[in-house]
């Protein structure tokens, strides 16, 4: 097969697994946050965040590590360097999670009395945490199956372990109420760890590298880790312990909501910096060109992607979660803000993280987390939870400066802005809609504003989006037509 071949068949794996686990994720939340009261519905929020911190405090820098060198190790036949590779990591990093875990199990006392005002969720923490370790551990060994390549198991046992989740935790609640599903969550992600390493059980060994030399080639990239968790992982510990557990239930289904989108933008962004490696070997000309390529396509998919949240999120909060969630509608749409920053930010990490080095990629790291942190607590005491998004949206645009300083003295790159500002055409559109039209049934509102803006989306990639989806557009309209004429 060629390698274009098992690109195509991996990536296929990994947005169906996506799309599945998203449909499945969003199933779930909208049924229970409808039976769940605010104070429960706070217990899965927390579940997550410590999920998120526990994996993020114990990695070490040491997935990225394997990520990196593993396929390396594989293509020179040096197997034996690769087992131990993925052999120290997995036992240095599920050591460092279970140190991690037990500490944070310890203060189950003080996160209840600081999220709730009170101790008697305790209990419910504590059950919360066990499962943030073994989520933990279950990343680190799905991380060992992307440096393995492994990646169609790998989207079958994410596939799975969701819809075990899922149907445990019903059962779970309907027999033992909110104790009930955090065990049944609990018993569908041991199951998830016990068949991700029988997955991988032949690339492990007993000989390991000791810890101070695999830390020390790892340790640069831990750096980055924090930084990165800096952007990704601290709002809800701020909203928990600052502002309390109802206000994190509501922040929490708009997180959700704007979680898809951003795992869309991955989706879209992941394979475009792929190549930056290959086209960057074929001189200034056709590297000026894909950069500019890459950046027209985003800022053409995902800057009217973020008017169209804005437009539809009352009536998408009210779909998804209930009336009770409604007090979170703006926070919602500042996501929409949110979503356009991130996806100009990551089209550059990834063509950064491929031309520049580590160094100077650690600047763009460091601006948006500074940035970021800086502004949560400038908007948080008069904006509430609605400068949260902000502030990460704000972080991820002047993130972005550095990045562009490095490409522009290294590769003569530059944004193309008058192509950018193109797509603020499609947003106002999209927008306008909301204006003229007035619908008050949220369901009908959803639909009809979803299908207008649609319509004012193609027409205007049509007459002024990049002309590489103005062909595929074009293409798919043709064999519309031919379909109908046969």
């Amino acid at each position: 097969m060629s390698r274009a071949k098992e690109l195509t068949k991996s990536s296929i794996s990994i947005i169906v697994s996506q799309i599945a686990i998203a449909l499945i994720s969003i199933i779930f939340i909208a049924y229970f946050a409808r039976i769940f009261t605010l104070e429960q519905m706070a217990i899965l929020a927390i579940m997550e965040m410590l999920t998120g911190w526990i994996q993020l405090t114990g990695s070490l820098g040491l997935g990225t590590l394997a990520v990196k060198d593993v396929a390396l190790y594989i293509s020179k036949n040096e197997t034996g360097k690769a087992k131990q590779l993925l052999s120290s990591v997995a036992l240095y990093r599920s050591s460092a999670i279970f140190v991690i875990s037990v500490i944070v199990y310890f203060l189950g006392p003080v996160i209840s009395d600081l999220t709730y005002n009170s101790g008697s969720y305790t209990a419910l923490i504590r059950l919360a945490t066990l499962i943030a370790f073994f989520a933990s551990v279950q990343i680190v060994f799905s991380e060992i199956q992307t440096a393995l390549q492994k990646f169609h198991t790998q989207s079958a046992i994410n596939v799975g372990i969701i819809l075990g989740q899922r149907a445990l935790s019903v059962i779970g609640f309907f027999i033992y109420d909110i104790q009930g599903f955090l065990i049944g969550f609990l018993t569908a992600i041991i199951l998830g760890v016990s068949v991700t390493v029988f997955d991988v059980r032949k690339h492990l060994t007993y000989k390991l590298i000791p810890f101070t030399e695999v830390f020390r080639k790892s340790r640069g990239y831990m750096g980055i880790d924090f930084l990165r968790g800096a952007l990704d992982q601290v709002d809800r510990p701020i909203i928990a312990f600052l502002i309390g557990a109802e206000v994190l239930a509501g922040y929490y289904i708009a997180k959700r909501i704007y979680d898809q989108f951003h795992k869309l933008m991955q989706a879209i962004t992941l394979p475009m910096g792929v190549k930056f490696g290959e086209v960057k070997t074929e001189g200034q000309e056709s590297l000026t060109r894909y950069f500019n390529q890459c950046i027209r396509i985003i800022s053409a998919l995902f800057v009217p992607l973020g008017f169209y949240l804005i437009l539809i999120s009352e009536s998408l909060i009210f779909l998804y979660a209930g009336e009770k969630y409604i007090f979170t509608v703006p926070v919602s749409m500042a996501f929409g803000f949110t979503i356009m920053s991130a996806a100009f930010w990551s089209v550059l990490r990834e063509s950064s993280l491929r031309l520049i080095s580590a160094g100077q990629l650690f600047y763009q790291y460091f601006v948006s987390a500074l940035v970021t942190l800086t502004f949560y607590f400038v908007l948080l005491p008069t904006l509430n939870t609605l400068g949260i998004p902000l502030a990460i949206g704000l972080g991820y645009l002047l993130g972005t400066i550095p990045a562009i300083f490095f490409l522009k003295y290294k590769y003569n790159l530059t944004l193309p802005l008058k192509e950018i500002s193109k797509s603020f055409v499609a947003g106002a559109g999209i927008i306008l809609i909301m204006l003229f039209i007035n619908i008050p049934n949220l369901y009908i509102q959803l639909a009809v504003y979803s299908l207008l803006s649609l319509l004012v989306y193609i027409i205007w990639l049509l007459a002024l989006g990049p002309r590489e989806i103005r062909s595929i557009i074009i293409k798919a309209l043709s064999k519309l037509a031919l379909i109908k004429k046969a």
